[in-house]
């Protein structure tokens, strides 16, 4: 269905149908409401479902229907925040760097909820059906217009709401188009998610047999015949009876890590010494896109934390302890507080050795036991340095890391391959919500409808 296009009046919109009308998005707005986190649950009547940001379905554009909240509240609070199904809801605080505050979802739920702070809910009027305005919220988003209207506070990112929805122009079709462009939207959406999901499952399924494989290889070794003995360790098991099994401390020269200078990001150069942070450092190796430098003067003043090739970087804080790599490069570089250093003995240990043990079982494990009962995720250079590990010959270590790095090459290309297919198939549906919810492409069941 082609049709004579014209401006829209939307920068990021461009050109929408002829027949089509535009709108401030104020005055396509019933009522909206900011909502409330309420009470502690008490365990009777007045204990209410209440939506957090955490329960939004990005994907699906929706709620999720698990692990839901229950908050107490007034009568008051219920009715005036009861949610009815095509309510918008719209994260208004809170975000991060990567996600944005500015993210929809419609509650299309059977059950009573009311929703909290930090979202705020749309309820749309006679000139636009609910899903419909939703995918227009939800291209705005991929489009980047709603950093616009972001404002930081405190280190929390805030929705200024009322001034994008007095700006920003949206198109509206009639209603009748407006339904089958949500219907179609829906099932097309439906159609890539399920797509996206068979592949994440697929990744996730390579991520583990490579987890495996390791954790098998650096255990067991290569030699399926040879006779294993009882290493004396719970999460390292049997091993080949001529392997030893030591502590990380016993196997190195240094564990230690770096400081974050005074000054914080102020301090950073366009060019100099390679200052690595815990961002930098994944268990596929180091990623600099983002890297930072400080100058001689600085690196000098951390000359203990000096980085040199070959040593073993770990994460020792936050969302991404245990990540763990190698320091490839050859010039000399610096850590911060959240990167430990491990420099092995060669005459014992091959960094390269330890790094896939780290990357195992064996290493994970002994991580998660480090949190228990500390309430923070967090590793000391003590707890680091009793690690236990099994310790092959050399030459066998060097027989095991030349077969993990032919082996896990090959899944990391599959891995690879998959994950930018998966980016490809977003992107694809990121242009089809695009494409017709703003008439680039019209569905041709308006047709049959307006007849």
């Amino acid at each position: 269905m082609k049709s004579e296009m014209k401006p829209s009046e939307s920068k990021w919109i461009k050109n929408i149908p002829l027949e089509w009308d535009t709108y401030r998005a104020k005055y396509l707005i019933e009522t909206r409401d900011n909502g409330a986190w309420g009470e502690e649950e008490e365990n009777n009547n007045s204990d209410i479902i209440c939506i957090r940001v955490a329960d939004f379905d990005y994907q699906r554009m929706s709620i999720k229907k698990d692990n839901l909240t229950l908050r107490n509240y007034n009568g008051l609070t219920v009715k005036r925040l009861e949610l009815k199904k095509g309510d918008i809801l719209i994260e208004k605080s809170g975000g991060g760097e990567k996600t944005p505050v500015g993210r929809t979802v419609i509650f299309d739920a059977d059950f009573t909820a009311l929703f909290s702070n930090f979202i705020e809910r749309i309820r749309t009027n006679k000139y636009v059906i609910p899903l419909y305005l939703q995918y227009l919220f939800v291209a705005m988003y991929q489009d980047d217009i709603t950093k616009l209207y972001i404002k930081q506070t405190t280190g929390i990112q805030n929705l200024d709401l009322t001034r994008l929805l007095a700006t920003e122009k949206f198109c509206v079709p009639t209603i009748q188009e407006q339904k089958a462009i949500a219907k179609f939207l829906q099932t097309e959406c439906s159609r890539i998610n399920s797509i996206i999901e068979d592949m994440e499952q697929q990744v996730q399924i390579l991520q583990k047999y490579k987890k495996s494989l390791i954790t098998e290889t650096v255990t067991k070794g290569l030699d399926l015949n040879v006779q294993l003995r009882d290493s004396g360790v719970d999460w390292i098991g049997e091993i080949p009876e001529h392997w030893g099994t030591n502590k990380i401390k016993f196997c190195s020269s240094k564990i230690g890590s770096g400081k974050t200078p005074l000054g914080g990001s102020d301090i950073y150069e366009e060019e100099g010494i390679i200052f690595i942070r815990s961002q930098n450092v994944y268990d596929d190796g180091l990623r600099l896109d983002e890297v930072k430098h400080i100058s001689e003067n600085i690196d000098n003043s951390m000359a203990g934390t000096r980085l040199i090739q070959g040593d073993v970087l770990l994460n020792i804080t936050g969302a991404s302890i245990g990540r763990c790599c190698i320091y490839t490069i050859k010039e000399p570089g610096n850590v911060n507080q959240h990167v430990c250093i491990i420099r092995t003995d060669s005459k014992l240990l091959q960094n390269e050795y330890l790094r896939y043990i780290l990357n195992s079982d064996v290493g994970k494990n002994q991580i998660a036991v480090c949190q228990v009962g500390g309430n923070r995720e967090s590793l000391t250079f003590e707890q680091i340095g009793l690690f236990n590990i099994c310790v092959p010959p050399l030459e066998e270590q060097q027989e095991i890391i030349d077969y993990l790095d032919t082996h896990c090459n090959k899944i990391d290309l599959v891995l690879s391959q998959k994950q930018q297919a998966i980016e490809t198939i977003k992107q694809y549906k990121k242009s089809v919500i695009f494409e017709y919810v703003t008439g680039k492409k019209r569905v041709e069941e308006v047709e049959m409808l307006c007849q």
